[in-house]
């Protein structure tokens, strides 16, 4: 294994604390919980402090804490909040329920493929 550090976005205020770490879009990205609106900070080429670009959801109307799962192209962001899936709107301010067949779900999480098995980490 090689680590090394990540440079973090250098115009993020300083009060602003990352509360998850993602992959949208193959992208790293980070989540900054401010209030009622997350920050989503996405490293559009890895390991280049100059590519974070930033979104902002405002979360008013949720009563929970949304999760970022995915992008749907590039004007849309689902989101995982109260049990659902939701669509917000990057460009619109929009916001729609993801249907599905089914009860709610009780957890959701990205898929980020890999050739790391999850298995190995939890064994030891």
């Amino acid at each position: 294994e090689e680590l090394k550090l990540l440079p973090l976005p250098s115009s993020r205020p300083e009060n602003c604390l990352f509360s998850r770490i993602a992959v949208l879009d193959g992208c790293l990205t980070m989540v900054a919980t401010m209030g009622y609106c997350i920050d989503v900070w996405m490293m559009k080429e890895y390991g280049v402090e100059e590519s974070w670009t930033k979104f902002s959801v405002t979360t008013q109307n949720y009563a929970a804490l949304p999760l970022p799962i995915c992008l749907l192209g590039d004007d849309d962001l689902v989101l995982y909040v109260n049990q659902k899936l939701v669509v917000h709107s990057l460009t619109g301010e929009t916001r729609r329920d993801m249907l599905f067949a089914g009860d709610k779900f009780r957890d959701v999480k990205a898929f980020c493929e890999s050739l790391v098995s999850p298995i190995c980490y939890c064994q030891k």
